[in-house]
């Protein structure tokens, strides 16, 4: 199952990661989902940059895969960036 898939735009701005990488984290993605997990993003133990973790996680949570939780916020690069956990249903 393809979670989301990337068009070879994307890869002009972020290549840090090839498709077939980016197609792996969503796999692992959805063996932690399918075993159940209170802190999805805490059991994949992935090496990859939070910003595509939370990509795949959002698109989840839309298609009403996993749950979310808002935890509070931090700061980013000068910005307040909502932080949540996500877990299964």
């Amino acid at each position: 199952m393809i979670i989301f898939d990337y068009n070879p735009q994307f890869f002009k701005l972020h290549p840090e990661y090839t498709r077939e990488e980016l197609l792996k984290l969503q796999e692992d993605i959805l063996a932690v989902i399918s075993e159940g997990s209170d802190d999805i993003e805490r059991d994949l133990n992935s090496k990859m940059d939070r910003y595509h973790i939370h990509v795949i996680l959002r698109e989840c949570h839309d298609r009403k895969l996993i749950q979310r939780e808002k935890l509070g916020y931090e700061i980013i690069k000068g910005d307040k960036v909502p932080r949540y956990r996500y877990f299964t249903i």
